[in-house]
């Protein structure tokens, strides 16, 4: 990110493409870019282009390189004005990711929005993702507490050498249709 430059930048596009070369996979990388860093980086833009010299980096240094090589100093005053300690730069990463699964979000579409090239770098935000779970359970429990019409439902019984299906209608009601004295199906 360092290195980052504006050519590398598709403000129409919504993101950052990297070159094979300048990826540590040796893939070209494409990172979406949400609204609040299109933001930062457009004014960074308009910024730059008012200098006599503009820099081709989006993080411009004085050093040889012509971009910030070491942020050592710059992240260290950002974890003072944010009163933490106990961060690195890479998990601000792994806390997108982790709210992306907080939010519901597939494992394959945070694997992409990280660029991931295994699905098992991407397991790790499962654990987050209890929400759609929790979901899926009250819906059938919903949907199980609330039939109320008959259906022909065929069971299947096995026998010694002959496996028969005899068809039987269920009535489905309601739990809280029950007396509490009757035994209901759960029971």
């Amino acid at each position: 990110m360092l290195q980052m430059q504006y050519a590398e930048l598709d403000f129409d596009l919504k993101r950052w493409r990297l070159s094979e070369d300048q990826s540590k996979n040796n893939d070209v990388n494409i990172y979406m870019l949400s609204d609040v860093a299109l933001e930062i980086l457009q004014r960074r833009f308009d910024e730059n282009n008012k200098l006599d010299t503009p820099s081709l980096y989006v993080f411009p240094g004085i050093g040889s390189q012509g971009h910030l090589v070491d942020p050592k100093k710059s992240f260290a005053r950002i974890k003072k004005r944010m009163g933490v300690s106990d961060i690195r730069i890479h998990d601000l990463r792994r806390t997108l990711g982790s709210y992306m699964a907080i939010g519901n979000c597939s494992l394959p579409i945070i694997g992409q929005a990280l660029n991931h090239k295994s699905q098992d770098s991407t397991v790790i935000y499962a654990r987050l993702s209890k929400d759609p779970v929790l979901e899926a359970v009250n819906a059938a429990g919903r949907l199980m507490s609330n039939i109320e019409t008959q259906y022909a439902v065929p069971i299947v019984i096995p026998t010694a050498y002959v496996i028969m299906t005899v068809q039987t209608k269920y009535e489905h009601r309601k739990l809280s249709d029950f007396h509490p004295n009757e035994k209901s199906p759960t029971s």
